[in-house]
């Protein structure tokens, strides 16, 4: 979850409105190497937390005769920003965003003259058989999400689309069908890999602007150490990964790009480990506790009633009115069965239970029509496993909160039993944004 603050001209002033078409593809080439980079450069405050990073691209687009459009992206350079980040949020400005992108712009240029030099138009065009024209994008965004990579999907508060908070995949005030990507990382066993991808086109008419969210395919390629006799074999020393939404390209095509992004030099890395910090709480002096009354009473259940949550201590955030924001999505319980009886099922029945395991990720659910009984039953156990590591992932940063918590004198024994709801609206008044 991405949070916006420091309210700006830049960041607020249009007004727009989102959309969805299959019209339109766009397609981004990445190596896990580089979202490697990115997280090992963030610096310690990103292990464990969410954090995030910008980055420019060079875009191939080729428009057909009926408008629709295919953008190929491919990063040049990432940056990084002020930022306070926690297990569930990060905290950043648009503002820094844009200043930084401008400063990074002579870094991308330089590279995009480099890729066209070495003949990166002609490969592309070769790839789809189509002639394609070169621009550049901008502020295109990618950050980390609690959990594995296996499947995710962008908060309420990523895809907040109100015009004082805009959401982290709305960055473009206008467009006139300006490409953005938007991307999740997740680190699994200390590998950051590429988890989810959506692609919009930003158009404005007049006054206003909308978002159409269209058809995504992103790429990302993986190293593999092969030995040499392997590669005297013909092994090949990489792997592809592939995330995106609704994507129409096919494994051919995939093939090809992922062999194109694999021999790409690597994007320059403006990540500086600095600007990643840890959110903190602030203590509030006497006389503004007292302006607030403390007197706030919180509901724990009920054997606990008390003013205040830590007691004459609390260094929690008084209760303002603030903008409403889409609420935290609590994941709906789901009854796992057990392996033997899952092989057992009818094909109608693990349908409805791959559609349960996406509605419990807050997902929309996928088009499985076209599985057999074996890639059905292949996928209702990996979506079990994915919801067991988000289930450990979860408890993890459940833990993490309370020791935060209990760190700044709230009793254990009350924080122990606190629900998740509580429990997370406590920590944000605790750490505030």
């Amino acid at each position: 979850m991405v949070q916006l603050n420091n309210k700006t001209k830049y960041e607020a002033k249009a007004v727009f409105d989102t959309a969805t078409s299959t019209k339109h593809h766009g397609v981004l080439l990445l190596k896990q190497s580089t979202l490697q980079t990115i997280y090992d450069n963030s610096g310690s405050a990103a292990v464990g937390n969410e954090f995030q990073a910008h980055y420019s691209a060079i875009v191939f687009r080729h428009v057909f005769e009926d408008d629709s459009i295919l953008d190929v992206a491919i990063p040049t350079v990432f940056y990084n920003y002020t930022q306070a980040v926690t297990g569930g949020h990060v905290s950043f400005t648009l503002k820094d965003v844009k200043t930084m992108s401008t400063k990074v712009r002579p870094v991308h240029d330089s590279m995009v003259s480099t890729l066209l030099t070495q003949g990166l138009q002609a490969q592309v065009e070769e790839i789809f058989g189509l002639s394609f024209t070169p621009s550049t994008s901008t502020v295109n965004s990618i950050h980390r999400h609690p959990g594995s990579s296996a499947r995710q999907g962008f908060s309420g508060t990523d895809l907040d689309r109100t015009i004082e908070e805009p959401g982290v995949v709305y960055p473009l005030v206008t467009g006139n069908n300006t490409p953005n990507f938007a991307s999740i990382m997740a680190v699994d066993s200390g590998r950051c890999n590429l988890a989810h991808t959506e692609y919009r086109l930003v158009t404005t008419d007049g006054t206003q602007t909308t978002y159409t969210e269209a058809r995504a395919h992103s790429i990302s390629v993986v190293k593999v150490d092969i030995s040499e006799v392997e590669k005297s074999l013909g092994v090949p020393d990489m792997t592809t990964e592939v995330r995106g939404s609704n994507s129409a390209v096919s494994r051919d095509i995939t093939e090809k790009l992922s062999t194109l992004a694999y021999s790409l030099p690597s994007p320059h890395m403006l990540i500086n480990p600095a600007n990643v910090t840890k959110a903190v709480s602030v203590p509030y002096e006497a006389s503004q506790l007292a302006k607030y009354g403390r007197t706030q009473s919180f509901d724990f259940g009920p054997s606990f009633e008390f003013p205040s949550p830590f007691g004459d201590d609390y260094w929690g955030k008084p209760t303002v009115n603030t903008p409403s924001k889409p609420a935290k999505v609590y994941h709906k319980p789901l009854v796992m069965m057990p392996a033997k009886e899952l092989k057992n099922c009818t094909k109608a029945r693990l349908l409805e239970i791959i559609s349960d395991v996406d509605e419990f990720f807050g997902l929309r659910p996928s088009d499985y029509g076209t599985y057999n009984d074996a890639e059905l039953l292949e996928a209702v156990q990996e979506g079990y496993q994915e919801v067991a590591d988000e289930l450990a992932e979860e408890e993890w940063d459940r833990t993490i909160k309370q020791e935060e918590l209990i760190a700044l004198g709230a009793p254990k024994e009350t924080v122990v039993l606190l629900s998740s709801e509580k429990l997370d609206q406590l920590h944000a008044q605790a750490y505030p944004e």
